[in-house]
C-alpha cells in the first residue's frame, strides 16, 4: 500500500524540446529512467488529445502504464498533458539566444540534407539545397526559413485547440508572442543554454536522473566571415519574436531562482 500511495504522488515530469536548445542532452538523460519509465512523443503529434493518445498506444507497446511513467519528453509536449495522470505535474523547457539557435538550426538542416540516412533527409535537402548546393547562411536567412522558432513551439504548447501545427500556428504575430509566453509561464522550470551546465545539472537532479554527456556530432561550421552584421539584422528580423521571448525567459527564470534561494 505505501509504494501505491508513493507512486502516486511522485511527481511527473513533462519537458518541451525546442529544436536547438540542448533538448537531445536533456531526452537522453531522462532515457536513463528506462523505457517503461519515459516517453519521447514523436513530433507528429499535433494536439494535446493526439499526444494522450500516443502515449498510451506507447505504453501498452511496453508492459507500462501512467502510474510506472515518470517523465514524458518531445517536441510536442503540450500544456494539459499531464491529465494522463492524477500526479503532481513539472513543465521544463530549455530556451536559447535567438541568434546562436538560428545559425545552429541553419547548420544541423545542411548536415541532414547531405545524410541520405537521416530522418529528415528529404525535408531538409527541400529547405536548404539549391541546385546541388546549400545555401550559404545569408540566403537561408534572405528567405525567412526557420523563423521564431521558440515562439511557434511554446505558441503551440499553450494553443487550446484540437489541431496545431508547430511550424505554422494560425494567428497573428503578436497574438503569437502572447501564446508563447502564456506557454513559458507555464514551465516550473526554465533553462537557458547559455547557463549550461548549471541548468541542465539542475533539472536532471529534479527528476533524479545523471547527466547524460552528448558530443556534438555537427559536421558543418558556419564560417564566422558568413555572419555579417547584414546577416545579423536578417536574422534578428526574422525573429523578433523570439528575441522577446527570450528576455523574458531570461527574466523568469531570475525571478524563479530568486523565490527559490530565499525559500
Amino acid at each position: 500500500m505505501y509504494w501505491l500511495v508513493r507512486k502516486r504522488t511522485e511527481p511527473l515530469f513533462l519537458f518541451l524540446h525546442i529544436p536547438k536548445c540542448a533538448g537531445t542532452t536533456l531526452v537522453k538523460s531522462f532515457a536513463r529512467l528506462g523505457s517503461k519509465r519515459h516517453v519521447t512523443l514523436p513530433y507528429s503529434a499535433q494536439s494535446k488529445h493526439e499526444a494522450i493518445g500516443q502515449i498510451h498506444a506507447e505504453l501498452g507497446e511496453r508492459g507500462s502504464s501512467t502510474d510506472r511513467l515518470v517523465a514524458i519528453s518531445g517536441h510536442a509536449v503540450f500544456c494539459g498533458l499531464h491529465e494522463i495522470s492524477l500526479r503532481p505535474a513539472h513543465y521544463i523547457t530549455v530556451l536559447r539566444h535567438p541568434q546562436s539557435r538560428y545559425i545552429s538550426h541553419y547548420q544541423y538542416l545542411v548536415d541532414c540534407a547531405g545524410n541520405e540516412n537521416h530522418s529528415i533527409y528529404h525535408n531538409a535537402k527541400s529547405l536548404v539545397m539549391r541546385s546541388g548546393k546549400p545555401l550559404t547562411l545569408e540566403q537561408f536567412a534572405e528567405q525567412g526559413l526557420a523563423r521564431n522558432m521558440m515562439t511557434r513551439h511554446l505558441a503551440a504548447t499553450s494553443w487550446d485547440g484540437d489541431f496545431t501545427m508547430r511550424k505554422n500556428t494560425q494567428c497573428d504575430r503578436e497574438e503569437l508572442l502572447d501564446l508563447a509566453i502564456a506557454g513559458l509561464r507555464a514551465m516550473d522550470l526554465i533553462g537557458l543554454v547559455e547557463e549550461f551546465p548549471e541548468d541542465l545539472n539542475r533539472i536532471c537532479s529534479l527528476v533524479r536522473v545523471p547527466v547524460a554527456r552528448i558530443a556534438n556530432r555537427s559536421v558543418t561550421r558556419v564560417d564566422p566571415a558568413q555572419i555579417t552584421p547584414r546577416v545579423k539584422k536578417l536574422i534578428a528580423d526574422n525573429n523578433r519574436l523570439d528575441m522577446q521571448l527570450y528576455e523574458v525567459a531570461v527574466q523568469l527564470r531570475s525571478e524563479r531562482l530568486s523565490k527559490a534561494a530565499a525559500a
